[in-house]
């Protein structure tokens, strides 16, 4: 019985994991529209209800690949 309780808790891990990168991605995808429309990451912050820090490390990341880059290019400069 354990091994299938262990089972269970790798897979839940796994689909939490998951949805917190959906939403990771989602609001990526929110930062670069706003950053295309040269909104400045105060601005985006505000209109998508964020925190300032975690929109700034954002714009970072845009900064860092490019702002034409994609938002699993931009998520994985964040998980450096």
């Amino acid at each position: 019985m354990s091994i299938y309780f262990a089972m269970m808790d790798a897979e839940m891990e796994a689909r939490e994991r998951g949805l917190e990168q959906g939403d990771a991605m989602r609001l990526i995808n929110q930062v670069l529209r706003k950053r295309r429309k040269d909104k400045t990451p105060a601005e985006a912050a505000d209109e998508l209800e964020a925190s300032l820090p975690e929109i700034e490390a954002i714009y970072r990341a845009i900064e860092a690949v490019g702002p034409e880059a994609s938002a699993k290019a931009i998520f994985d400069q964040l998980e450096k």
